[in-house]
């Protein structure tokens, strides 16, 4: 009797356990299918474009960033002038001369994202000149020309504006000696503050342009590494005094030549000799004018 109780207890116990595992099974099913998230619909993709537009003709500074994108929640510009904004259609003043790449992201709210960049070129030199008047005696003029709307103006002598300027006025009288080089850099400043600078060389007859670019230079023996080498023939037309031709094993039959397709009227030149070796400097040169074709200076 005490054996069918037993046993009588058992089923009644598994009947039990059995009971409360299938109600946590259910349970658990139960709070399983309440988990399940549905997912959101997925957005249409952005798209990005943008115009830009100068706002008035006489700043090339300002800029108007019209923004075309669509499916996009938020944006972000970068204007390549470590600023940046987060208006939809910005309008930005960059305050120097240079060339900027805008970039423009659009983005959803999923956080997909487009972007488009454009390149903005900002030269001085296409914006601002200096206008010369030889007045004789070493004397020359010098006035600003430019189409931009200028709040302020700096002269000064040399390559870079430092210090204090010569002048403030749009026009001045500077004196350089017959037969010289002067540096002047002219600096003109817009109502917004932005900045734009040229400098020039010039003489007491006017600025001194660039000619060697416009020639073909050829000589009578290069460098040993040819003429794009970095002491090759091409250095010595290439504007900068610090670089140099080095012809090894010279015996003083070297000439270089530059032709050009048109006539050129010369007001000067200048040789800049090494700076390493002074045994190595020309003691003396002849400069000819040939007709096209033949040979056009010589060294000795």
């Amino acid at each position: 009797m005490k054996l069918e109780d037993d046993r009588l207890t058992m089923e009644i116990r598994i009947k039990k356990l059995l009971g409360m595992s299938l109600l946590a099974l259910a349970i658990y099913s139960s709070c399983k299918e309440e988990q399940e998230v549905v997912p959101e619909p997925e957005e249409p993709k952005p798209m990005a474009a943008f115009t830009v537009e100068q706002v008035e003709e006489d700043d090339p500074f300002t800029y108007n960033f019209e923004n075309e994108s669509t499916n996009f929640s938020v944006v972000r510009w970068e204007f390549g002038d470590d600023s940046s904004s987060v208006e939809v259609s910005p309008v930005h003043t960059f305050l120097k001369t240079g060339t900027f790449t805008v970039l423009m992201r659009a983005e959803n709210n999923q956080e997909y994202w487009a972007q488009r960049e454009k390149i903005i070129e900002i030269q001085p030199d296409q914006l601002m000149e200096m206008d010369t008047h030889p007045k004789g005696s070493g004397t020359l003029g010098l006035a600003v020309n430019t189409a931009v709307n200028l709040s302020e103006v700096k002269w000064f002598p040399g390559e870079t504006a430092s210090g204090d300027p010569v002048s403030t006025e749009r026009t001045i009288d500077i004196p350089v000696e017959t037969g010289k080089f002067e540096y002047y850099t002219l600096q003109g400043k817009t109502p917004k503050g932005s900045v734009l600078q040229i400098t020039r060389l010039l003489t007491d007859l006017g600025i001194v342009r660039d000619v060697t670019a416009n020639g073909v230079l050829s000589v009578s023996r290069d460098n040993d590494g040819g003429p794009d080498a970095g002491e090759g023939s091409k250095k010595l037309v290439d504007n900068d005094i610090n670089s140099k031709f080095l012809n090894s094993g010279f015996s003083g039959d070297l000439w270089f030549q530059l032709e050009f397709y048109e006539p050129v009227v010369l007001g000067g030149y200048t040789f800049t000799s090494g700076n390493d070796a002074d045994d190595r400097d020309p003691l003396n040169w002849r400069l000819e004018d040939r007709p096209f074709g033949k040979k056009l200076g010589s060294g000795i």
